[in-house]
Formats: structure tokens, C-alpha cells, sequence
């Protein structure tokens, strides 16, 4: 079995919990590395340690998944510098690694493998950290609709204006 290790800064912090389901197979494991990798985006100035939500096996899967789709576009080259998120609009300008290319990730569909478009990482991890899907998405904004007193005439409104 893999030994995984903790960054030094995080070694002697106590786990955000003690068990975990997966997200993605539902299965509940023990909340250690042995089954979730360590969650990059969540761990800064933090007093706990987070991991991933997703079991080692299914982001295992995930991430090959991911491969066939970029496969099946064609394994298409990232934009220039200057080209914007696909969702935002941002320009998220360079990547560290390339300056030439455009700091944007390859976003597809998990289930029909087939590209999206290219996302920002802001807009990529929070897509995937509400499910990846229009539930997970609408979920949050219905959430903030009703702890604001929006009305659903003027979420529909906004959603058909946005749409459009």
C-alpha cells in the first residue's frame, strides 16, 4: 500500500472530521490519505486538515476520464494568452509553466466525455466542488435566493435574461 505523507506545515493538525462518504461512489471511508487526497484549495491558513471529497478511487477514474475526453477533442492545445474563461469571462491571463499559453483548464462533460469549453480555476473548482451539474448549481443559487426573500419570478426572470 502507498504511504502518503502531509505537507510539514500540516502534520501535527487534527483532521476536519473522522469519516467521509465519497461523493462519487457514496461509499463511507475513515477521513485519512489512505483514501482522500489532501483538498490544495482548502488547507491555507487553516487550523484542520481537509482532503478531497472524493475517494482516491473514484478521482482515480475521474482523472481518466478526463484523459479520453481530451482525446476525443482532439487533444486540443490551450488558448493563447488573452483568451477568457468561457464562463466568467475573465481573462485569467498566463500560465506559470507557459507564458504564452493562457492560465485555463480543460472542462468536459464527466458522463458524455465531450468538451465544454476552457474554464478559469476559480470558475473549475467551484463548479466541481457544487457537483458538476445543473442541480448542484442550482441548488446554491435557490439557496440564495430564499435566505435573500428572492422570488422565484425574479430568479426565472434572471435565469431567462442570462440565458439569452
Amino acid at each position: 500500500m502507498t504511504k502518503y505523507k502531509l505537507p510539514v506545515h500540516l502534520q501535527e493538525l487534527p483532521y476536519h472530521k473522522d469519516k467521509q462518504n465519497c461523493n462519487k461512489c457514496g461509499v463511507e471511508f475513515p477521513y485519512i490519505l489512505e483514501h482522500f487526497a489532501l483538498n490544495t484549495s482548502t488547507n491555507t491558513n487553516s487550523k484542520v486538515i481537509y482532503l478531497r471529497t472524493d475517494c482516491r478511487d473514484c478521482n482515480k477514474k475521474m482523472n481518466q476520464g478526463k484523459a479520453k475526453a481530451y482525446k476525443l477533442a482532439g487533444k486540443p492545445k490551450t488558448p493563447a494568452i488573452g483568451t477568457c474563461c468561457d464562463r466568467c469571462g475573465c481573462d485569467p491571463g498566463p500560465k506559470k509553466t507557459n507564458a504564452n499559453e493562457a492560465n485555463l483548464v480543460f472542462d468536459h462533460c464527466h458522463k458524455t466525455l465531450v468538451q465544454r469549453g476552457w474554464l478559469c480555476d476559480n470558475c473549475n473548482r467551484s463548479m466541481g466542488m457544487l457537483g458538476d451539474d445543473i442541480e448542484g448549481m442550482l441548488l446554491s443559487a435557490i439557496y440564495i435566493a430564499k435566505t435573500t426573500n428572492i422570488s422565484l419570478n425574479t430568479v426565472s426572470e434572471q435565469l431567462n435574461k442570462l440565458w439569452n
